[in-house]
C-alpha cells in the first residue's frame, strides 16, 4: 500500500498556508519519488514521516510529513484510510510540535528550520485548523492580527510573544494553556501563562512567573501548580504555586527534595510530585515526592543511564513504565499488570530484536499509536487496539528501505585511560567480514546533553553500504549518563573529550575491526571541531578528517553565532568552554593547522548561525597557506546542515569520494 500525499495544492483561506484536500493513501503518486535514485538517495532523503498522534476519539490521525522538501501535517480519516487534509505553511515556516485539543482541533507550533542539524526556530505562532482543513487560523502571535482573505473576521488579537504549549486542559476542549514570553522591552523578560481559546484566538492570564526563563508544570487538572528554572551556575530552583491565594515560593533544599532535583508532572490526587533527582555518581533517577511529608520514594534508578521516557496511563497519570538507554533499548516496568505493560510485552515479544516506543493513545487508552524500530529498521507505525492487543501497519517512516539489506549496529563499553567508562556502538557492514575493514570514527554534535542511542542512522548505514565499518562513542559530556560524566566534558572540549574518541578508536584497531591502516573521521557541528582536533592529537591514527558545519575556533564561539545571543547560551560557554584566550587558541584546529598532516574535507553553508561560515573559512585559508591538502564544499542557501536533498545528496557523493580515495577501499 503506497502513503503518499498527493500535489493537489491550493491557497487557504489564510493566504499564508497552502493544503491538500481528500486523496486515498493509494492513488496519488510523489513527485519527490521521480528523481532517478542512486546508491546515496536512500540515505540523503528526508523521513517521509516523522510525528504519529491518534486524536482523543481515535478516529483521525495527525502525522508530520515532508512535502516538497518541507515539513507538513498530514491528517487522516482511519475509517476509510484517506487524507482528509494537508497542512504546509507557505515561505520559511514549517510545521512544528502539535497537539490535539480535542476530537476535530489540532494546535501547531509554527517554526522555520535553519539547516538539517539545527534546531527549529520557534517564532511564537500557534496555528490552530480542524482534522479536515475548516477553521484554520493563527490564534497567536504577531500576526495573529492581521485580517483573514475573504472574509470580516478578524484573526485573534496579535501578540508580539514566543507562545509555549504547556497543557491542553482535556476537560476544557476549547482551551489549551499556554506560556507566553514577550518580544518587545529591554532586559531579561518574565513569560506569562494564559488560557488559550483554540477557536478565536482570545485569552485569559492565568499567572505570571516568578522568574525569567522558568518551565511551568501543571497538575492532572491543568491547574498551574509549579515552576522550574535555572540559574547561571546550572542549579535547578523550584517554585511552588499556592492553588488558594495564587502566590509562589521558592522550594528550598529541604528532605526528599537535593539540589537538581527536577519536577516533571505534579498529582493533586495525592499531592505528589515526579521528580528527577540525582543519586550516585550524579546520575538522575525518577521519584515520587510526597509534598506533605518531604518523603521521597524511587521509582526507578539505573546505575548505568538516566530515565529517557516514561510511560503513563493516559486517564489516571499513573506511571506504568520508564524507558531507558544503557545499550539496547528497555523498559523498566513500574506496574507489571497495568494493560499498557502488557500491551508493550506483547509487542516486544512480536517484533524480536527491534525497539518499541508508545508514541500516543486516546483519551481512553483504548488505542494506541506506536513505532516500532531496530538498527536495521527506520520505524515503523503500527494502530494497536490496547485490549485485544491486535495490531494494524498504518505508515513507514523510510518505506524505500529494505531493512534485510542493512547493517547491524553492536554496542560496547570500554574503560578511558582514566578509568571512566565510555559506552558506544560499531555498525557494521552487511554480508562482509567482520575484521580489517576501512573504518569511519563518527564522533557526535553538541558535545554537552547529546549522546548517539542504539537505532537507525542514515549516516552510519550510508557509509556501511559501501564497505566502512562506524565507530560511535558517547565521550565524556554526552547527556543521559549523569551530571558527573557530562561535567566531566566541560573545558576538555580539545583534549580529554579527544582522548575518549581516539582511545575508542584504538579499541577498534585493537579489536581486529578496523584496518589501521585505512581509518578516517567525520563529524557533524561539535563532530566537525572533534574530527579537526583528534586528527592534530593523534596525526598516525587516521588517514583524512572531515568537518561538516563545524566550529573550528573556539574563541570565536563567544563573539559569533547565535548560542552566545542571550543570557543563557552565554552561561552555556562559560561553563563548559571556558574563557582563557590563550587556552582555546592553543585547542583550536584555525590556530593549530600547522599540526594537521591528513588531507581534508570542509563542508559548510554560507547562512549558517550556529557554527557561522567564519570558522570554516578562517581554517580553510590557514590550510592554504600552509599548502596543506584540502577539499572545499559550500553552499550558499544552506544554514547549519545541509536541508536540500540535493544539496545532500552532492555533499555525501562528495564525502564518500573523498574518505574512499584516502582509504583506498579494495572492492
Amino acid at each position: 500500500m503506497k502513503r503518499l500525499l498527493g500535489a493537489c495544492l491550493f491557497v487557504a483561506l489564510l493566504g499564508s498556508l497552502t493544503s491538500c484536500r481528500t486523496a486515498s493513501l493509494s492513488a496519488v503518486p510523489n513527485a519527490e519519488m521521480a528523481k532517478a535514485p542512486t546508491a546515496i538517495t536512500p540515505f540523503s532523503r528526508h523521513a517521509e514521516f516523522g510525528q504519529v498522534k491518534i486524536s482523543p476519539d481515535g478516529k483521525y490521525l495527525a502525522a508530520t510529513k515532508i512535502s516538497e522538501g518541507k515539513r507538513a501535517l498530514a491528517f487522516i480519516d482511519l475509517q476509510s484510510m484517506k487524507f482528509t487534509f494537508l497542512l504546509r505553511p507557505a515561505g520559511r515556516s514549517m510545521v512544528g510540535n502539535f497537539y490535539w485539543v480535542n476530537n476535530e482541533r489540532v494546535v501547531v507550533s509554527l517554526v522555520q528550520q535553519h539547516g538539517y542539524l539545527a534546531t527549529p526556530i520557534n517564532y511564537g505562532e500557534l496555528y490552530a485548523v480542524n482534522a479536515d482543513g475548516a477553521h484554520g487560523r493563527i490564534i497567536f502571535g504577531y500576526r495573529a492580527g492581521e485580517m483573514q482573505t475573504g472574509t470580516h473576521l478578524k484573526k485573534g488579537r496579535r501578540d508580539f510573544a514566543w507562545a509555549e504549549v504547556v497543557d491542553v486542559l482535556p476537560a476544557e476542549p476549547r482551551h489549551i494553556l499556554i506560556k507566553s514570553t514577550p518580544m518587545k522591552g529591554s532586559g531579561e523578560k518574565k513569560p506569562s501563562a494564559y488560557k488559550l481559546e483554540v477557536y478565536k484566538g482570545t485569552k485569559t492570564l492565568k499567572a505570571i512567573c516568578p522568574v525569567v526563563e522558568g518551565e511551568f508544570v501543571t497538575d492532572e487538572k491543568g491547574e498551574l501548580r509549579a515552576v522550574v528554572s535555572s540559574d547561571e551556575e546550572n542549579q535547578t530552583k523550584v517554585y511552588l504555586r499556592n492553588p488558594e491565594d495564587r502566590t509562589w515560593r521558592e522550594l528550598k533544599t529541604a528532605e526528599g527534595f537535593p539540589p537538581r532535583t527536577r519536577p516533571i508532572s505534579f498529582s493533586a490526587r495525592d499531592q505528589s510530585m515526579m521528580v528527577l533527582a540525582p543519586g550516585a555518581d550524579g546520575l538522575e533517577g525518577l521519584y515520587r515526592l510526597n509534598m506533605e511529608t518531604g518523603q521521597r520514594t524511587e521509582l526507578f534508578q539505573s546505575e548505568v543511564v538516566e530515565p529517557h521516557a516514561v510511560v503513563t496511563d493516559p486517564v489516571t497519570g499513573q506511571l506504568v513504565a520508564v524507558e531507558h538507554h544503557p545499550d539496547y533499548p528497555a523498559y523498566a516496568f513500574v506496574d507489571e499488570e497495568h494493560y499498557l505493560a502488557k500491551m508493550l510485552k506483547s509487542l516486544l515479544a512480536s517484533f524480536p530484536n527491534q525497539h518499541v516506543h508508545i508514541d500516543s493513545l486516546t483519551a481512553k487508552g483504548d488505542r494506541a499509536v506506536v513505532l516500532v524500530y531496530s538498527d536495521q529498521n527506520p520505524g515503523e507505525f503500527y494502530l494497536v487496539d490496547t485490549q485485544s492487543l491486535s495490531a494494524q501497519h498504518l505508515l513507514a517512516r523510510r518505506k524505500w528501505i529494505k531493512a534485510e539489506q542493512m547493517a547491524s549496529v553492536k554496542p560496547f563499553k570500554i574503560q578511558a585511560s582514566d578509568g571512566l567508562t565510555l559506552y558506544g556502538y560499531l555498525t557494521l557492514p552487511p554480508g562482509t567480514e567482520t575484521s580489517g575493514l576501512p573504518m569511519v570514527v563518527m564522533p557526535h554534535g553538541g558535545p554537552h546533553g547529546v549522546r548517539d542511542y542504539w537505532g537507525f542512522d542514515q549516516e552510519a548505514q550510508l557509509l556501511a553500504s559501501q564497505g566502512f565499518a562506524v565507530l560511535q562513542v558517547n565521550f565524556r559530556g554526552s547527556g543521559g549518563y549523569g551530571q558527573n560524566f557530562l561535567e566531566a566534558g566541560y573545558r576538555h572540549w580539545g583534549d580529554r573529550v579527544q582522548q575518549d574518541i581516539i582511545e575508542a578508536t584504538r579499541f577498534a584497531i585493537a579489536q581486529k575491526i578496523a584496518d589501521p591502516e585505512r581509518v578516517c573521521i567525520y563529524g557533524a557541528s561539535f563532530g566537525a571541531y572533534s574530527a579537526l582536533q583528534s586528527a592534530i592529537l593523534a596525526p598516525d591514527l587516521f588517514r583524512c578528517a572531515v568537518g561538516y558545519a563545524g566550529i573550528y575556533d573556539l574563541a570565536l564561539m563567544h563573539r559569533e553565532g547565535d548560542i552566545q545571543d542571550n543570557k543563557s547560551g552565554r552561561a552555556y560557554l562559560r561553563r563548559s568552554l571556558g574563557q582563557d584566550e590563550t587556552e582555546l587558541r592553543e585547542k583550536s584546529p584555525v590556530y593549530q593547522a600547522q599540526r594537521i598532516q591528513v588531507p581534508v574535507l570542509l563542508i559548510h553553508g554560507q547562512q549558517d548561525e550556529r557554527a557561522p561560515i567564519e570558522h570554516a573559512e578562517a581554517l580553510k585559508n590557514a590550510l592554504a597557506k600552509l599548502g596543506r591538502a584540502h577539499q572545499w564544499l559550500v553552499k550558499s542557501n544552506e544554514a547549519h546542515g545541509f536541508y536540500d536533498e540535493s544539496n545532500r545528496e552532492e555533499m555525501y557523493t562528495t564525502l564518500l569520494s573523498f574518505i574512499s580515495d584516502h582509504t583506498r577501499i579494495r572492492k
